[in-house]
């Protein structure tokens, strides 16, 4: 039977007060974690954005810049606190980001009662005609199971725009379920959903499901139309401002975040797998991927409001070449979806449990979440043509297809939680009647066991064992240097050694990743132990097949050191398998310039500038060369022609003017 009344309300208000006790525990915890204090990755990008908000203002700066990644998030940031003080710091104290915790835990907790109302809604919809009505506490089913799941809660207590759009999604099937066609609930949806496209560009796929439920709710044509302009209006209203501003710097109408572009080629490119692709360059200061667009275009400079553009291109230009591969990737992307790895792109979740050791108590795999939810999917479209279940239902397989677009990594599965949750309710409805049906069980068990087997296989990680040894080394070097970031900034040997330890594990486990060797190498340096720097450097030459970045490092190694015949022959082996690595041409470069054989020198920045004349650092060099060998004119002329393909570059521009004086 279901409560009612105050008993009701006790209930919630009991709930409420144990999540908010847990919840300050686990944010005792986790604040002063490694994780809490080196921001890393997307982290990081976003702080830079709302530093970038921090003065008040849209983000624009004097040359006019659109926004790439969402307007919305980095300006709720600074409301929270995080402005000018935050420049330049890599390094949080504990507590640093408070006000931002709790402000994402309030939308948790939102959530957790919003999927409590929607079940509610959804409870009548989801018993088969006939049925007598299980226990109240099913209801409850949905937010337990979003509260159980570790990662979700993890994301939390991270910078990241997760939690909001989760909310702002579970808000939106809140409206679209309880009372579509209240006029009120129209505009508030437009708000809703407007809201969630300024935190990620895709939930614009939201708007065709919105515009169907709202087209077929039973009222008069003239009612209708009300209610779908309110909910147009709304919309545009929320989404005019970072439209307007992106479309007149295009100079035509674009998305309210241009980073669409880029994410369709890391999602389709030729060298797409699914989870991405890496790609050179500083994204961190370059997130659009301009300098990269420019090398692979032969530009001189490419801009932020031309890279989407540039970048959607080269992704259509991939796809037309290579159809029956982009669907595949497509699929693949989809299963990416259900199956049950954890693809933890921008933080450790195994590193969050060991650090904040409450977080064992979410002990929920997604695999959990997935197979009723398939079940309840499945039993809906079966049973229930217009069941309200259908409107979640929708909302998945929408987010899914959308999303299987671009690429699909951990952080983007989060907004189907909520979702899951309300179709896993179903699922296990179903199971129920499965088993208490009359009739004879065997035949009842064979008719659900397709649907059953089906689930499994979504969940079962297909094909990811050479992604997931890949993927491993990378999510522990990432645990590894937030210690690693830790120790430099704050002199402190025990984070130091902590890095050394993280990184020892990531290069024993999975040897054949180079990124983990450049860190252990760069760590043990700091800890002024350069012979265990090198060997580790020579071991990852050794065991990763794909080189080109440890390779690199010892060359500079070696030149650091002084040890010149030793990096010169690194650097000529460097040169004949990759001719034209700027990295490599400018360290060759300097060090026959210390050797004194200044004419070989001059031939290797004049080959770095010819394999990269939209980078400045050839014309540098070869501009100081010149000097040494007192040809002033020449360098003057070269340092000149490096500005007109780098306009403004300080270090042109400082040595031109030295040169002046």
């Amino acid at each position: 039977m279901i409560a009612t009344g105050g008993r009701r309300w006790l209930t919630w208000a009991l709930v409420l007060l144990v999540l908010v006790v847990w919840w300050t525990v686990l944010l005792h915890q986790s604040e002063s974690s490694i994780f809490a204090r080196v921001p890393l990755l997307d982290e990081q990008q976003y702080l830079n954005e709302a530093l970038q908000h921090s003065d008040g203002r849209l983000e624009e700066d004097s040359s006019g810049r659109p926004f790439f990644m969402s307007p919305l998030y980095p300006r709720l940031l600074v409301m929270l606190g995080v402005g000018e003080d935050a420049a330049d710091k890599l390094v949080f104290s504990a507590g640093y980001f408070r006000a931002v915790y709790w402000y994402q835990i309030l939308l948790w907790l939102g959530t957790v009662f919003l999927l409590r109302l929607i079940a509610g809604r959804l409870f009548f919809a989801a018993i088969p005609p006939g049925r007598a009505f299980p226990r109240a506490w099913l209801l409850w089913l949905p937010s337990v199971l979003f509260i159980l799941y570790r990662p979700l809660a993890i994301y939390t207590m991270m910078v990241l725009v997760e939690m909001p759009l989760v909310f702002l999604v579970t808000l939106l099937l809140y409206f679209l379920i309880a009372s579509p066609q209240h006029r009120l609930t129209a505009g508030a949806m437009g708000l809703t959903l407007g809201l969630a496209i300024l935190l990620r560009g895709s939930m614009m796929v939201l708007i065709p499901l919105v515009l169907l439920v709202l087209w077929r709710c039973k009222m008069p044509p003239l009612e209708r139309s009300i209610r779908l302009g309110l909910f147009g209006v709304m919309l545009v209203v929320v989404i005019a401002a970072p439209v307007i501003h992106n479309s007149r710097l295009t100079g035509h109408l674009s998305a309210p975040s241009l980073n669409g572009g880029l994410n369709l080629y890391l999602g389709n490119g030729p060298q797409a797998t699914g989870l991405g692709t890496s790609l050179p360059g500083d994204w961190l200061n370059d997130p659009a991927g301009t300098a990269e667009l420019a090398r692979r275009l032969q530009k001189d400079s490419v801009t932020v409001a031309e890279a989407d553009q540039l970048w959607r291109r080269l992704a259509t230009e991939a796809m037309v070449e290579d159809p029956i591969r982009v669907l595949g990737l497509g699929l693949k992307k989809m299963h990416l979806q259900t199956q049950a790895w954890e693809m933890d792109q921008v933080t450790s979740l195994d590193g969050w449990r060991q650090e904040v050791p409450l977080l064992g108590v979410l002990f929920l795999p997604w695999w959990v979440l997935v197979i009723p939810a398939f079940w309840g999917l499945v039993s809906v479209v079966r049973n229930s043509p217009r069941n309200l279940l259908l409107i979640p239902a929708g909302a998945l397989l929408s987010l899914m297809v959308f999303q299987s677009l671009f690429f699909v990594v951990s952080r983007y599965r989060m907004v189907l939680v909520p979702i899951l949750c309300l179709l896993a309710l179903a699922g296990i409805l179903e199971a129920m009647r499965v088993v208490r049906t009359s009739g004879p069980l065997a035949a009842r068990l064979l008719k659900a066991f397709p649907v059953l087997i089906v689930s499994i296989l979504l969940v079962i990680p297909w094909g990811l064992n050479s992604v997931r040894s890949a993927w491993e080394p990378l999510t522990l070097a990432n645990h590894a240097q937030r210690w690693a970031v830790l120790g430099s900034v704050e002199k402190d040997p025990l984070a130091l050694q902590r890095a050394v330890e993280i990184y020892g594990a990531s290069v024993d486990q999975w040897p054949d990743q180079s990124g983990p060797y450049l860190g252990y190498a760069a760590v043990l340096r700091e800890l002024d132990r350069p012979a265990e720097a090198d060997e580790i450097v020579e071991q990852g030459i050794q065991r990763v097949a794909a080189n080109l970045d440890l390779r690199r490092e010892l060359l500079a190694v070696h030149l650091a050191a002084g040890r010149l015949n030793q990096a010169l022959d690194a650097g000529q082996r460097l040169l004949r398998d990759y001719p034209h690595d700027a990295e490599t041409l400018h360290n060759v470069s300097v060090l026959l310039a210390r050797r004194g054989q200044l004419d070989e020198a001059v031939v290797m920045a004049r080959r770095l500038i010819n394999a990269h004349p939209a980078q400045a650092q050839g014309y540098v060099d070869l501009g100081i060369l010149l000097v040494r060998a007192g040809q002033v004119d020449q360098a003057r002329e070269i340092f000149q022609q490096g500005l007109v393909a780098n306009p403004g570059n300080p270090l042109l521009t400082k040595n031109l003017n030295r040169i002046a004086q």
